[in-house]
């Protein structure tokens, strides 16, 4: 296991070509790990008193101890690299990892834009007439927060957890998670603002990020079990980084095993190089397009990616009950998660709904190669799962337990240049 953390760069202060791809010319803006954290995953039956008497031996302290995944997080004074290979050598331990950090993957631009191409790229106007999505079906924001009282997501927000201050308090204090979640479900026909893609589905808000972007794997792991505890349907997750980690992907599972559909940003690397969590099995990556439908230069591409989704330009909520346009994979990932929202209303499981997003795409210039599938498409996918559609039809709904027009509207307001970094 690698001792650092690489995250991919953000898209500011990059220089973009005409032709081909871009000139990174951006640094990383901050550290790979928690400094002085590592994560202990101890193998089953290794009683956690007995760990607890090995850290305090090593003079570390414990952190915090997940029940359900069975891992630790502690802290160590000096040598954090020594420390990591001592427990990774250690006959109780299945794996020592490295406390990594995530970063969204949004990236600046102006407002020239004055409408939502987006949903009409996606043909989600015309999957409206067959479903609007519904409440039961949730979609989890894991991400910075949500501001609870802008007027295009208050009513549809569900009480969530914050994890970096453990507490219910899940405001929005980046700006990224109000973004991401008003492409996904904002309101629509409220004559306000702008229109989301599962109009009905409610919205689970998980603050997983601080306010400057970043979060700690330990923070996603909780995240993601929370969200799928909580029973949402869809999981989204617009940020990512390069170094794979074993519970994160123990984290996905569980999720996944609950039932979630998770959908995860590419990254803004502009190459190949995985990203994760989108590149764990089972989640659905996602790369950027344009309003041409040519491949984003910032955008993540490969033939491990799964679908394409416009991620130029992209209009949505803001913190101070604004509005704003975004660029990057973040905002192409939550369309597809609202596009999992409406297939969720059709009483689908997690794997039909992968399939019917998947075969349902249309095969665009870079399918095979940037990515698998193609750009998605909410109509054909919807029809199918309605079964109005020969193709792409899946039988088996799922029963989940107890637990107006198409058309795009102009933002009511606009905020100026938004300056972030972005994904690492």
């Amino acid at each position: 296991m690698s001792s650092s953390f690489e995250v991919s760069y953000p898209v500011i202060g990059m220089e973009f070509q005409t032709e081909g791809e871009l000139a990174i010319k951006a640094k990383p803006r901050g550290p790979s790990h928690v400094p002085g954290h590592l994560i202990i995953k101890c193998h089953h039956g290794v009683s956690h008193t007995t760990m607890c008497k090995e850290y305090q031996k090593n003079g570390h302290r414990l952190v915090s101890h997940n029940a359900v995944l069975g891992y630790d997080v502690i802290k160590v004074k000096d040598k954090l690299e020594q420390a990591q290979q001592h427990y990774n050598k250690h006959s109780c331990v299945k794996c020592a990892e490295l406390n990594h950090y995530r970063y969204v993957t949004e990236t600046p631009n102006d407002p020239d834009y004055k409408d939502q191409y987006g949903l009409r790229t996606i043909k989600a106007n015309k999957a409206w007439d067959t479903t609007k999505g519904r409440k039961a079906s949730v979609i989890a924001i894991v991400d910075t927060g949500v501001q609870s009282n802008h007027p295009d997501l208050k009513g549809k927000l569900l009480t969530g957890y914050n994890f970096v201050s453990n507490n219910k308090n899940t405001n929005d204090d980046y700006g990224h998670g109000t973004h991401v979640a008003g492409i996904a479900a904002a309101i629509t026909n409220n004559k306000v603002g702008v229109a989301g893609t599962a109009q009905l589905n409610q919205i689970l808000p998980v603050k997983s990020f601080n306010n400057k972007g970043t979060a700690t794997s330990d923070h996603i792991i909780q995240g993601i079990m929370y969200a799928a505890d909580q029973g949402a349907r869809v999981i989204n997750m617009s940020f990512g980084g390069s170094t794979y980690s074993t519970l994160e992907a123990e984290a996905c599972a569980y999720a996944l095993k609950k039932g979630a559909v998770l959908v995860a940003a590419a990254g803004n690397n502009g190459n190949s190089e995985l990203s994760y969590p989108g590149a764990y099995p089972g989640v659905i990556s996602v790369a950027a397009t344009d309003a041409n439908n040519k491949k984003a230069s910032f955008s993540s591409y490969g033939k491990w990616v799964t679908v394409a989704a416009p991620g130029v330009d992209i209009l949505s909520t803001y913190p101070e009950s604004k509005y704003t346009y975004l660029s990057g994979t973040s905002m192409a990932t939550p369309f597809v998660s609202g596009l999992a929202g409406l297939l969720a209303a059709k009483n689908r499981t997690n794997t039909q709904i992968s399939k019917l997003i998947k075969e349902s795409a249309d095969s665009i210039a870079g399918t095979g190669s940037n990515w698998q599938y193609g750009l998605i498409n909410a109509q054909k996918a919807v029809q199918a799962a309605a079964g109005k559609s020969t193709s792409t039809r899946i039988s088996t709904p799922y029963i989940p337990q107890a637990a107006d027009s198409g058309h795009m509207r102009q933002a009511a307001s606009r905020t100026a240049s938004q300056v972030f970094s972005s994904h690492r």
